[in-house]
């Protein structure tokens, strides 16, 4: 599935919209970054498929932008981040023990989904959490990723079989 697409009967109308993906694309444009272009990608892609996904277990539709988290890494070290402020990429990945451009990327998932706030000052990086990301941790704990969202979203599962976060 692309972004745009050409809607019927004519095929060659000329005429193009949006799709889905394309919307979500579009409210993410500010959180572009051409070093993480291809993350941004990825995170676009698994927001859209486990929104596709958590749709078909809910009475109501799930967009990409109802998505708060689409990694165990990102989902963990948004917890471990719980009571801290004004953290460094270098302190988060001290925090999780996981080496420093692995941690960047997950700081940018949390940032992408509007879990953690980032500002550039003149000793790097520094990331807080937002409302958002407070919401989700006052939410109650959940072992995956999907059970998360199914929570944010307010879903009652149907199916439990994927994988915890222990795993």
């Amino acid at each position: 599935m692309g972004l745009l697409e050409q809607p019927g009967p004519a095929e060659n109308s000329g005429m193009h919209v949006t799709t889905e993906k394309g919307e979500f694309v579009l409210s993410k444009q500010e959180k572009y970054e051409r070093r993480q272009s291809e993350l941004f990608g990825e995170l676009v892609e698994s927001a859209v498929e486990l929104s596709r996904e958590l749709s078909a277990e809910a009475d109501e539709e799930v967009t990409p932008s109802d998505i708060v988290v689409v990694t165990e890494q990102a989902h963990d070290l948004l917890q471990k981040l719980e009571n801290h402020s004004g953290i460094s990429p270098r302190e988060a990945a001290d925090r999780i023990g996981m080496n420093l451009y692995a941690t960047q990327g997950i700081l940018y998932e949390l940032y992408f989904f509007d879990l953690l706030d980032r500002a550039v000052t003149s000793e790097g990086e520094i990331y807080d959490l937002t409302a958002r990301g407070r919401r989700l941790l006052d939410q109650p704990a959940q072992t995956t990723v999907k059970d998360a969202n199914r929570t944010w979203n307010m879903i009652t599962s149907k199916d439990r079989s994927e994988p915890s976060f222990e795993e």
